[in-house]
């Protein structure tokens, strides 16, 4: 079975201007490379909205519904895509003032998180919204996990809301805050055969007394991780104590508003079979494909980025014919799934 994952972060959409077909047209030629895959995962690693008002999901929803019905019209792929989504800094709605680096250090130093903890939980009520409708975090909470399963095959994914206590500019690493419960949570077994997890900022970001505890529970059961916020993508293998390598992939941002002109995503392949999986990922540089292999010890794994835009690696490589450009209207959020209480 393959297992396709489109990795997309940090697209911080302020208006409609955002939407670019052209770009979005890049993205779905980089997926018909792959054109033989059982199974679609759509993930976004954070930052989706700029400041998180309703009106920046609402373009976000319509870039999602977008890539979802030009998949199925293109005939890339026809069966239901599930989505994973988590936020980031920018998924939050700030007070006005929002609150300083001062008052982050204040609250780190009189350990009063749990007194601010709900207060964090309603700036993000737009995201949980948004991210509802695909069945994650339903809870409206630090955690939340789903199990997907593919005719038995069972994946485990852990969504970690690493946004709570962040700050939009002022510094804030090393001041992050989980609960304790979460921690535990990430830690118990589901049964699935295969762990993903995702999250926006990396552990290190996390206080002292927890970032340690969350890598670890992170490289000891997860295959594949999911990260945004450091606008850089690649990919790296991490293990704990000679434990099987865990997969990192740090999303590149998507599109800065109305600004591609540095774009990267990922692509990546799961292959399972019956002792095991691989891993590999797709470049794309402006409608260019470049691919390369890496070993990893445990696992095969080919590790690159994706950019929809040309650098000096990709500017000889030979051009298709580029899409041309278009005013794109709103559309409806389709894709959807509504929440249950199961």
């Amino acid at each position: 079975m393959k297992i396709l994952f489109l990795h997309l972060s940090d697209l911080h959409i302020k208006t409609q201007a955002a939407i670019s077909k052209q770009h979005i047209d890049k993205i779905l030629d980089t997926l018909r490379v792959y054109n033989n895959f059982d199974e679609m995962i759509l993930v976004f690693s954070g930052d989706i909205a700029f400041s998180g008002t309703t009106d920046q999901y609402r373009v976000g929803s319509s870039i999602v519904a977008r890539i979802f019905r030009e998949i199925k019209e293109k005939n890339i792929f026809n069966k239901r895509i599930e989505m994973i989504c988590v936020p980031g800094n920018h998924d939050i709605e700030y007070e006005t003032p929002p609150r300083s680096s001062k008052d982050l250090n204040k609250i780190y130093n009189e350990y009063s998180y749990g007194k601010y903890l709900s207060e964090e939980l309603e700036k993000q009520n737009n995201f949980f919204e948004f991210s509802k409708r695909s069945r994650c975090f339903c809870n409206k909470s630090v955690f939340d996990r789903k199990i997907i399963s593919y005719n038995g095959f069972k994946i485990e994914v852990n969504m970690i809301n690493s946004a709570v206590f962040s700050l939009m500019k002022e510094e804030d690493k090393g001041l992050h805050y989980i609960e304790q419960s979460a921690i535990n949570e990430l830690n118990m077994p589901s049964g699935a055969e295969f762990v993903i997890s995702v999250m926006h900022h990396a552990p290190e970001w996390y206080i002292d007394a927890q970032k340690n505890q969350i890598e670890t529970a992170l490289l000891c059961k997860s295959s594949l991780i999911f990260q945004g916020h450091e606008h850089k993508a690649g990919a790296k293998n991490c293990s704990y104590n000679a434990r099987a390598a865990a997969v990192i992939h740090t999303g590149g941002a998507l599109c800065n508003d109305s600004d591609w002109t540095k774009s990267e995503f990922e692509v990546s392949l799961i292959e399972h079979y019956k002792n095991g999986h691989s891993i590999s990922e797709v470049i794309s540089y402006n409608n260019r494909l470049v691919e390369m292999k890496k070993q990893a010890e445990v696992q095969k794994s080919w590790t690159s980025k994706g950019n929809t835009q040309p650098n000096e690696e990709t500017a000889n490589l030979p051009k298709k014919n580029e899409p041309s450009e278009e005013t794109e209207e709103l559309i409806r959020m389709e894709f959807f799934v509504e929440c249950t209480n199961e």
